[in-house]
């Protein structure tokens, strides 16, 4: 198949290792993007690597044919999106013989849509945040942009097919009034930077991670460890955790949260200081003082040696489109326990590297905290958990089904 690849910057992006993939396939890869590096902002530079073909477009440098519009509508839509929109529509017409075309992210779905009134092709867009869907579901926020919402809603009406990553997506995609017939969930793969070696021995690594933790944060070895690995942020649900924890503690007491993230300046409630201000203030009326670490931010080089001395990775978020982080930690050869809202959940338990706690409850947090710990897995089966899981999201894996659904779509006689 020849297919088209709509992506931003995709070679400084995860979304290339996806393509490399459908190339060593047997695809034929036509990929627009488009980089602040580029030499010119009107002449497509084409560039062949690993069986790719890249069409590179400058997007940063003004186009005088669509310099004043872009300026009046800067409100309204994303910086020189008209810019990009006339950019896909000579892209599409030197490539019309695509197969099938896969636009990534959200504001080049919305100006492939407008693209293709003028170029009509198949085209798939992909959903990939909650941020920018109407959601009727029990996330605590509010859509950032509700212009962007709408123009996205119609962009998905427009495509042929739209990628969802995880179940989670495809229900919010569903809420808004998308035809399930429509939808495919294809979740995300693991990249190099989320994963460990796996050829590394755990328990060895284990150990010396528990030894940096002590020295660290003063964690004794032998504690129970709970990490979550998050940004600061609302809808990552851990107040959850914190007021499951005094219950956990009762039962296995030299039980330790740690939370490793840092704040985000816009992520608070209305009416209150911030979010973290928030789970301080919950983690002290609690009396659970002794028993919490929020570490700040941790580096990208780091988070694996806090997956790797945990017991127990948990991921209590209100909604999360799919997460990444109970991967790595599942990665890592940690139990994860996700909440129901969490996309990648179904992965995990098909692998057998996490399980899914239905609701807000405190309560059925608890016991799943003390469930899990009180009931370790041997390194073994954690070894063989994480296999389970690059067998299911490695980037070959997912490459395989996108292949499928692709052919399907190119075939289809539907309209």
């Amino acid at each position: 198949m020849k297919i088209g690849f709509i992506c931003p910057e995709i070679r400084n992006d995860f979304h290339n290792d996806m393509a490399l993939a459908l190339a060593r396939q047997g695809h034929r890869l036509i990929v627009y993007t488009e980089e602040h590096t580029a030499p010119s902002a009107y002449a497509f530079q084409q560039l062949h690597e690993n069986g790719v073909e890249y069409w590179i477009i400058n997007n940063q440098k003004k186009n005088l044919l669509t310099q004043l519009p872009d300026k009046l509508l800067k409100r309204v839509l994303s910086r020189n999106f008209l810019q990009r929109v006339f950019n896909l529509v000579r892209f599409l017409r030197c490539n019309r013989d695509c197969d099938i075309y896969i636009v990534e992210r959200e504001w080049p779905c919305i100006a492939m849509a407008v693209a293709t009134l003028f170029v009509p092709v198949r085209w798939i867009g992909t959903a990939h945040g909650h941020h920018d869907l109407e959601l009727k579901q029990r996330y605590r926020g509010e859509i950032i942009n509700p212009t962007k919402a709408r123009l996205l809603r119609w962009a998905f009406s427009r495509a042929f097919r739209v990628r969802a990553n995880s179940y989670v997506v495809r229900d919010l995609l569903m809420a808004q009034g998308l035809p399930a017939h429509k939808i495919q969930v294809v979740p995300m793969h693991i990249t190099s930077l989320k994963d460990i070696p796996p050829e590394t021995k755990l328990d060895e690594a284990k150990k010396q991670a528990c030894a940096w933790i002590e020295s660290t944060y003063g964690i004794p070895r032998d504690a129970d460890l709970i990490v979550i690995a998050a940004r600061l942020d609302p809808h990552k649900g851990i107040e959850t955790v914190l007021d499951a924890l005094p219950r956990v503690l009762e039962l296995r007491p030299r039980t330790r949260l740690m939370i490793c993230g840092g704040a985000h300046p816009i992520a608070t409630y209305p009416g209150q200081e911030g979010y973290l201000t928030t789970l301080q203030q919950r983690i002290q009326a609690l009396g659970i003082g002794s028993h919490v670490v929020i570490t700040g931010h941790v580096d990208r080089t780091r988070i694996r040696h806090y997956n790797i001395a945990a017991d127990i990775h948990a991921a209590p978020s209100v909604i999360d489109t799919f997460n990444y982080s109970p991967v790595e930690a599942a990665l890592a050869g940690t139990f994860a326990l996700v909440s129901d809202m969490t996309g990648c959940g179904p992965w995990l338990e098909q692998a057998g590297a996490g399980k899914i706690v239905p609701g807000e409850a405190k309560e059925a947090w608890a016991t799943a905290l003390v469930d899990a710990l009180s009931h370790p897995t041997s390194i073994t089966a954690r070894q063989h958990a994480a296999q389970a899981l690059r067998a299911l999201l490695g980037v070959n894996a997912v490459a395989l089904v996108w292949s499928d659904w692709l052919k399907e779509c190119a075939s289809s006689q539907d309209e």
